[in-house]
């Protein structure tokens, strides 16, 4: 599944269209849109920080995401250009707005924000998150190949627009120096939806995609002109979002073998351990949590046979001597991974 969060109706349209995604009338709180076969869920947030933060923890945890599946934000945004010679702002490109053109850039010739200006219309694939209010910075992970050049992001809780760069580029003029030469993008989603969606995807499930509409001329958008930009934008992020289903399909055969080998080994333990209905289903419990958390769980029953701790000899032995030995084995490592995914989690939060 892929998760779509876009903060304007007008910047989702494109999408529902390209997709045909219908929507869910069971969602109340959020505009939702879906589409089974494209294996799409699209959730229109609204515009802001707050908004953003709430709508990815309530898709999320009504849903909950799989290990295959992937966060993507799509939106608007402004770009602010730093001129080196003068030390001035010279003018912003983000938010919402709109370009005609195709959005889409060779893999071969793709280029990064420092070596040339961004151009109004064309799509970026962020590679660091800024936050303004509170200073910290998120990095999702780019492992796959994309199309986009690359580009750093600033999000803040105001619109930005062209009487407030004065204090917006002060704070980000070591940033801009050190890696992008001539500015960056803003808008006002990005760092909440990463902050939101750590909690249930990881760093290389989240794509933050931004197509540049405008100078922080806040005053001449419109509606229209966020639509066309994202509509301008729509081939190239549909070849992105193929990419990604394509990885997505690979990842589910491999957890499809990987669950073939866990019903095969869940049946001989069972047959070891003598186990009730009960007990059979705990075992497959923990085996699935095994897989998807990566613990070795071969080699912990390996070892539970070299120790002569299985098979067991009867159903009684299997209920209470190496039968709870073999469920502690999981319990240790499930408790042993889960503290290790709290500290992974607690130091994204924190930006460490």
């Amino acid at each position: 599944m892929i998760y779509i969060f876009c903060a304007l109706y007008h910047e989702a349209e494109p999408l529902i269209r390209e997709y045909g995604l219908k929507k869910k009338t069971d969602e109340t709180c959020f505009p939702v849109f879906f589409s089974e076969e494209e294996n799409i869920l699209l959730t229109v947030t609204g515009c802001g920080m707050n908004a953003a933060t709430a709508a990815v923890a309530r898709i999320c945890t009504k849903r909950t995401p799989q290990p295959a599946d992937f966060l993507v934000n799509i939106g608007t945004c402004a770009k602010v250009s730093y001129s080196k010679g003068s030390g001035q702002t010279c003018r912003n490109v983000s938010e919402k707005e709109t370009a005609a053109g195709d959005g889409l850039h060779s893999s071969d010739k793709r280029k990064t924000v420092q070596e040339q200006s961004v151009k109004a219309g064309e799509v970026y694939l962020c590679k660091k998150i800024m936050e303004h209010v509170t200073g910290r910075t998120f990095y999702p992970d780019i492992l796959y190949r994309h199309p986009f050049e690359e580009a750093e992001i600033v999000t803040g809780a105001m619109l930005y627009h062209t009487e407030n760069k004065t204090e917006l580029i002060p704070k980000y003029e070591t940033a801009i120096k050190n890696s992008v030469a001539d500015g960056f993008l803003y808008d006002m989603e990005a760092s909440s939806i990463y902050q939101a969606g750590a909690y249930f995807f990881g760093p290389h499930q989240m794509s933050f995609l931004k197509v540049v509409t405008d100078k922080g001329n806040v005053q001449e958008l419109s509606a229209e002109m966020l639509k066309q930009g994202i509509a301008g934008a729509v081939p190239g992020i549909r070849s992105y979002l193929d990419e990604l289903r394509k990885i997505d399909g690979i990842k589910k055969l491999q957890n499809k073998k990987a669950m073939g080998e866990v019903s095969e080994l869940a049946q001989k333990l069972n047959e070891d351990m003598h186990c009730s209905a009960v007990m059979q289903a705990a075992v497959m419990q923990h085996l699935k949590y095994a897989v998807l958390a990566g613990i070795d769980y071969q080699g912990i029953i390996e070892e539970m046979y070299q120790a002569g701790e299985l098979p067991c000899k009867d159903k009684r032995e299997g209920r209470t001597s190496a039968g709870k030995a073999n469920l502690s084995a999981f319990y240790e490592s499930r408790d042993c991974v889960y503290q290790t995914l709290q500290r992974c989690i607690l130091q994204t939060q924190t930006g460490l």
